[in-house]
């Protein structure tokens, strides 16, 4: 059995339609900032960690107007007039600040992003965290890795909404 010409283009538009709208919605929203936050436990060399109280991390990931760079900070949980960096040791440690860079993403919506966070008890060595994440349209998700501060190491996983 043959199908019909005009058949066989109304299916390849079909098709056609359909990729590009995988296509789109693979990648970050242009100029929206995606707010969400960790898991409230990540893994460290010894196993499982719960953070303080058992408490998830703000996540806050704004992509730029042209939707080629994305910033990630994460503004770390209040405890009185300080603020709790996310991390694996030091539980008792306040951030300081954040220094953060735009990070490129790729055509699939992948990005790999660096946060330096800077610590009162520790400040000449900041915290390097490595955030690695994939958009999909409206959310955002992905792995925050501690790799570098005295004596830290873990990861987590994050997921976020545009706002």
């Amino acid at each position: 059995m043959f199908l019909r010409p005009h058949l066989v283009l109304t299916i390849a538009i079909f098709l056609a339609l359909g990729l590009a709208a995988a296509a789109f919605a693979a990648g970050p929203l242009k100029g929206k900032t995606y707010t969400g936050k960790t898991l409230s436990y990540g893994t460290n060399p010894e196993g499982r960690f719960e953070f303080v109280e058992g408490k998830a991390f703000p996540v806050t990931l704004t992509v730029s107007a042209s939707g080629k760079f994305v910033t990630a900070s994460f503004p770390g949980v209040s405890e009185g007039s300080t603020r709790r960096a996310l991390f694996y040791c030091n539980v008792g440690v306040a951030m300081k600040s954040q220094v953060t860079k735009p990070a490129k993403i790729s055509r699939g919506g992948r990005f790999t992003a660096t946060i330096y966070d800077k610590l009162s008890a520790e400040p000449g060595v900041p915290l390097k965290q490595v955030i690695t994440g994939a958009f999909n349209g409206h959310t955002v998700s992905g792995t925050v890795r501690t790799e570098e501060g005295p004596g830290c190491s873990g990861s987590t996983s994050f997921s976020a909404k545009a706002g």
